[in-house]
């Protein structure tokens, strides 16, 4: 999934994230959206390349630039400490349609936002066993790192093991933003002779009876509810979007941007 804002959002939109960002502002050093203090040689992510200088270690050096421009590079990188925001962003199999949506335009949204305040950022792609997704993405974090998750949720773990497999609160704290179609739910629930579970290590055919289908929505509801007690227990911060966004976008952005900078 990309998360250009080109490919989703408007003009219009991108016109107004911007204005969202400047707004709250870049800074000063040390506090939400300040500019990475570079450094050289070792240290935390690429920043950029610099031309070399004399006197400068030759182990800085960046090798593949090198051949590419003939020219000798430094690596510039983001000093260990600095604030970085890395986005997981779930791209498993329950997530299409509308939640596929809202996900590249929230992506897209908070990545432009970062961009325009300077801050560094990374995105990471949750595929498959939610669970283990979540493990493999939590090793790449730094201590200072601010941590956004957009999925829906829908796996068939038990919900502690996905809320285990969380980011814990870390830098300014971790974001979870749990993305719910009600309407697809309502209709499943008048409509559904058999459910799919998309999300198991094979997919498998679930039958549901006349009961069930008259209670799924509520469970789904009831799903929320518990996940966003239980986020917030281990030290998260929940937030639950209805998709499509609609005018719920900026609005979105404005919570989470806001409660990082607290």
């Amino acid at each position: 999934m990309s998360c250009d804002a080109r490919e989703w959002l408007n003009a219009d939109e991108q016109q107004a994230v911007a204005r969202l960002a400047k707004a709250l502002g870049t800074g000063a050093p040390g506090t939400a959206g300040a500019r990475a203090r570079p450094v050289r040689g070792s240290g935390g992510g690429l920043l950029g390349l610099e031309p070399w200088r004399q006197g400068e270690e030759l182990r800085h050096l960046d090798w593949p630039a090198r051949l590419r421009t003939g020219a000798l590079w430094v690596r510039r990188l983001q000093a260990e400490g600095e604030e970085r925001a890395v986005l997981f962003v779930d791209t498993s199999g329950s997530m299409t349609g509308p939640k596929r949506v809202a996900a590249g335009r929230l992506a897209a949204g908070l990545e432009l936002l970062w961009a325009v305040r300077r801050l560094p950022s990374l995105t990471l792609r949750l595929a498959g066993e939610l669970p283990d997704a979540l493990r493999r993405a939590r090793v790449q974090l730094r201590p200072a790192d601010r941590v956004v998750v957009l999925s829906d949720f829908a796996h068939h773990a038990p919900m502690a093991e996905i809320v285990g497999a969380l980011p814990r609160a870390r830098g300014r704290g971790v974001d979870v933003v749990m993305l719910c179609d009600p309407q697809a739910d309502e209709q499943l629930a008048e409509t559904a002779r058999e459910l799919v579970d998309v999300e198991g290590p094979r997919a498998r055919q679930v039958h549901v009876d006349a009961l069930s289908r008259a209670r799924f929505a509520a469970a789904v509801r009831d799903f929320a509810a518990v996940l966003e007690r239980e986020v917030t227990a281990c030290g998260c911060v929940f937030h639950g979007v209805r998709v499509p966004l609609a005018g719920a976008l900026l609005p979105t952005l404005e919570r989470v941007a806001l409660r990082q900078r607290s």
